[in-house]
């Protein structure tokens, strides 16, 4: 982007943002890590405990399957960070364990604005681990699509080019990311995205090329290649982003099913229709959606070249005169 059009659609994204904000807090929902004390999360084991010496647990602010995030007091800095921990039965599992590792020391590695910062990994006496990251507010797109609905073309663009960003100080690095879906794609107040979780990347050198026959990731997103086990590459993550910026235009999947099976069948077959075929309603430019289309090609070869090239390709789509939001109605997905 140019100066001044890149500095416009940061306006437009903050702007964007906190209508959401507001929008949500109309309906009684708060954002993570934003949440008053007295609404906050049932008080975890951790509260109030000191790990390291450094970090002062303050209150739970997420949690999933196998982890807890806590926002933390760095003891001696005086900051305010996030602690990662896993829980339950993940907390001894070897495997979730070397998950966590990767994951923190991948992103430290990678040290990009949009990738989210790691700024520590140590281990609690009872010999779980704990990763300490920069504390982030905002929403994750996940969220923000099933609260808001699809983005606009200006504000899919600005973050997309911030994903690319981030895709491509991780190539450069010889990591892919292997999972990126809206869940790992968090929209910051002030902007910006940022991708998270690399705990399931895997370094595409030689050796680790040749390795076959796993399909790791979330079906929804994966590519043909992930699907069938083959080896994994820089433009592997081009298909998953593919699929995420369909969803975030449209509002809905551009591979659909819901048995595991077949969504891999059909993400090595099936050919979804565009964008704007998918959803006439929305003004959607045909240069976006040719970009996106690109990165659903079943074939590597047919892909963009790397993670620049789309960042390039994005930053072309004419967006004057363009919606800044959409109505409610508009914005609903669609049965």
């Amino acid at each position: 982007f140019g100066t001044m059009h890149g500095r416009m659609l940061r306006e437009q994204q903050a702007r964007a943002f906190e209508q959401h904000r507001i929008a949500a807090l109309e309906r009684g929902l708060q954002l993570r890590g934003d949440l008053p004390d007295d609404e906050q999360p049932p008080p975890g084991e951790l509260d109030g405990a000191v790990l390291g010496g450094k970090y002062r647990i303050l209150k739970k602010i997420g949690s999933g399957g196998i982890g807890v995030v806590y926002s933390a007091q760095h003891l001696t800095l005086g900051g305010t960070v996030a602690v990662k921990v896993l829980r339950g039965a993940a907390a001894r599992d070897a495997s979730e364990i070397a998950r966590l590792r990767r994951e923190a020391q991948v992103q430290s590695n990678i040290e990009h604005p949009n990738v989210v910062r790691t700024l520590d990994l140590d281990q609690m006496p009872d010999g779980s681990i704990y990763v300490v990251m920069e504390l982030l507010r905002g929403v994750n797109l996940a969220d923000r699509l099933a609260r808001e609905g699809p983005l606009t073309p200006a504000l899919a663009v600005a973050y997309f080019c911030d994903v690319c960003k981030a895709l491509a100080a991780a190539h450069a690095k010889g990591v892919v990311h292997r999972d990126l879906k809206p869940g790992n794609i968090f929209l910051c107040e002030s902007g910006e995205a940022k991708v998270l979780d690399f705990g399931m990347s895997k370094l595409h050198s030689a050796e680790t090329l040749t390795q076959e026959g796993y399909t790791l990731g979330t079906p929804e997103y994966m590519s043909p290649e992930q699907c069938i086990g083959a080896p994994v590459e820089p433009r592997t993550d081009l298909y998953a982003l593919g699929v995420l910026m369909y969803e975030a235009l449209t509002g809905e999947l551009p591979i659909q099913s819901k048995n595991r099976r077949e969504l891999l069948d059909l993400h090595q077959q099936q050919i979804p229709p565009s964008i704007r075929q998918r959803r006439p309603d929305l003004p959607v430019p045909a240069e976006l959606d040719d970009a996106v289309m690109l990165c659903l090609k079943k074939r590597l070869s047919e892909r963009p070249r790397d993670a620049r090239e789309l960042e390039h390709l994005l930053g072309a789509v004419p967006l004057e005169g363009l919606p800044t939001s959409y109505p409610r109605a508009m914005a609903r997905r669609r049965p």
